[in-house]
């Protein structure tokens, strides 16, 4: 449950912010801070659940998913600003993929 409700809140910040205010360095540091203070490089960035994080992908998106017993397979969406991957930019589900 708590996961669902951090998820929630994190796709609702990123639907609050415009592509206008995206450039405001206001704003710029505080998706930085929330980033640093959510620890969301840990699900989010490439091989990190690996031991080997590829920073060049930051935020780019697990290849690696974790399970929780009856609730499915998790794996940490692209949560970069690419147009053509980002969760953001797309339908992305909330649930996680099941078993």
């Amino acid at each position: 449950m708590i996961c669902r409700t951090i998820v929630a809140a994190v796709a609702a910040l990123c639907a609050s912010v415009t592509v206008a205010s995206a450039a405001d360095p206001a704003t710029v540091a505080r998706g930085k801070y929330l980033v640093t203070i959510a620890s969301c490089h840990d699900c989010h960035t490439p091989g990190y659940f690996l031991g080997k994080p590829d920073m060049a992908r930051y935020l780019g998106g697990s290849d690696v998913g974790f399970e929780l017993p009856g609730l499915g397979v998790f794996v940490g969406p692209n949560l970069t600003p690419d147009k053509a991957t980002a969760c953001w930019r797309r339908s992305c589900p909330i649930t996680p993929s099941p078993t």
